[in-house]
């Protein structure tokens, strides 16, 4: 006998083998009766994307959520709230295309821009992701896809591509992708900067990406995912 339980079935039952056991109340429960998490999270998602798409909080309203959370910095976050506003607006005017905008934080290490993105995230409760420029190098080279910081949006979205496409990329570093000046030539590519920018600059102007969804280059015969990045802001 199985604490808990009045009896656990005989092996022989057919709903046996699909998970079923029969508690003190007589009610069948089993994988049939449980809800699904991934259903579940996806009914989550959806219900979030619906709010994030008839997008109603205001500037004031996101700056004062900044201001709650981050330290100092005040103009930044005065910014930071509008430019999160106009971006989700945006997809609300429908007689004029509005250019993808991002956005670009200049300071020292240590002033809490990461903290800026992770704490909107959170108020908006949308995925995020933090991604290192420094290890992205092109297709062919030993390093990580520009296409991976997608991934690590996907694994925060529960895997849904259609909620991660409304997600938030924080990119460190991204100052370090920058092309060799012209007064420093060099014989090699210049792998590490220019053309980072130039497979980084897609994605980040909005387009159709294709991930593999398990293994990235080691196993290019995984599944391929399609996210839109047009309404993905990045932050760097």
């Amino acid at each position: 006998m199985v604490p808990g339980l009045g009896y656990v079935c005989a092996m022989d039952w057919p709903g046996f083998a699909a998970g079923f056991e029969v508690g003190h109340s007589g009610r069948l429960q089993g994988e049939s009766g449980l809800e699904d998490p991934a259903v579940a999270a996806r009914d989550r998602n959806v219900q979030k994307l619906e709010r994030l798409l008839h997008f109603e909080i205001t500037p004031r309203e996101i700056a004062a959520y900044l201001e709650e959370y981050v330290i100092g910095q005040a103009h930044a976050k005065r910014a930071t709230a509008v430019a999160v506003y106009n971006h989700h607006r945006s997809r609300q005017i429908q007689d004029v295309e509005v250019s993808k905008s991002n956005m670009l934080f200049i300071g020292p290490t240590g002033v809490g821009k990461t903290e800026v993105g992770r704490t909107l995230a959170r108020f908006l409760d949308v995925p995020f992701t933090i991604a290192d420029a420094t290890n992205f190098t092109p297709a062919g080279y030993v390093g990580d896809d520009v296409e991976n910081m997608l991934m690590g949006l996907l694994m925060n979205a529960d895997g849904d591509e259609q909620w991660a496409a409304h997600g938030i990329v924080f990119i460190d570093e991204i100052d370090k992708t920058r092309r060799m000046s012209a007064g420093n030539p060099s014989i090699t590519r210049d792998i590490g900067g220019e053309c980072v920018q130039q497979a980084m600059l897609k994605i980040l102007e909005g387009t159709e990406a294709r991930l593999p969804f398990f293994g990235g280059r080691k196993h290019p015969q995984g599944k391929n995912i399609m996210i839109n990045t047009k309404d993905i802001l990045f932050i760097g």
